[in-house]
């Protein structure tokens, strides 16, 4: 997709695009930007693509556009990109946005689902984008199986992307709860983990409201509780060992106790 020379396009020729990833603007960013513009020109050109009519649609760059418009700029420096197709043009602006490392997870996770309704693949976006299957997956299961208020928490920064992929583990009625817990008691990735742990093991609303009461040292003292069990347990199996005897007979041994739990004697023809 080759990019044209640097040319100076009206700028009210040009237009953002309804499919930028980026769906949240800084304010303060954009009169930053405007301040060094002023000062220093528009040293990076954006990116554009000509659509059927006379206008201009951004592909990278929309920052800058608003910049140079607050700054009531009459033209912009500006690549032209020579494609028709929507998904490459697409495509595009989203490897630049991630190259900038611009975009939010949750944004990531819209312009990934955008493609695959369009007909793409994972494997081939991933290709394409340079990402692994790990990083693809993960921001398609908070986009598919995140409540609002946990795609919310994300694309305003409350909480990274680690601890959305692993409360996704739970049923979305539980997201808004989880998240006010761990926001409010400031919870690590592990704390989270164990949470997510324990809630799945719930059995009915008492012991679920429980278990969200519990202070973060309480998780941890309940996690390592049962950690401990399925030690002993682990344990437990090991000291069990089934011996066949050539006679025929078989015997169940607790090697740990040191007895003879059952023994069976087969019928020999």
């Amino acid at each position: 997709m080759p990019l044209s020379k640097v040319v100076k396009i009206p700028i009210k020729l040009v237009r953002p695009s309804k499919y930028n990833p980026r769906t949240q603007f800084d304010r303060k960013f954009i009169d930053e930007l405007a301040r060094s513009i002023k000062i220093d020109g528009q040293w990076d050109p954006i990116i554009v693509r000509k659509t059927s009519n006379r206008y201009y649609e951004i592909i990278s760059g929309e920052y800058r556009y608003r910049a140079m418009k607050k700054l009531g700029r009459k033209y912009i420096k500006a690549y032209v990109v020579n494609t028709k197709s929507l998904n490459e043009a697409y495509l595009l602006a989203l490897k630049a946005n991630l190259l900038r490392r611009d975009l939010n997870p949750v944004e990531e996770a819209m312009s990934l689902k955008m493609l695959l309704n369009n007909g793409w693949n994972k494997k081939r976006i991933a290709k394409l984008l340079g990402k692994s299957d790990t990083w693809i997956n993960s921001r398609l299961k908070i986009i598919e199986k995140g409540s609002k208020e946990l795609l919310n928490a994300v694309l305003l920064g409350k909480i990274p992307l680690s601890y959305a992929v692993k409360i996704c583990e739970l049923s979305k009625d539980l997201h808004a709860s989880v998240l006010n817990k761990i926001i409010k008691e400031d919870f690590t990735l592990k704390d989270v983990e164990a949470l997510v742990t324990l809630l799945k093991k719930t059995k009915g609303r008492d012991e679920l409201i429980r278990i969200l009461s519990l202070s973060k040292s309480g998780i941890r003292k309940l996690m390592s509780s049962h950690s401990n069990d399925n030690r002993r347990l682990d344990n437990q199996r090991r000291d069990i060992t089934v011996i066949k005897c050539d006679c025929g007979s078989r015997y169940i041994i607790d090697w740990k106790g040191r007895y003879v739990i059952k023994e069976e004697v087969q019928n020999v023809s």
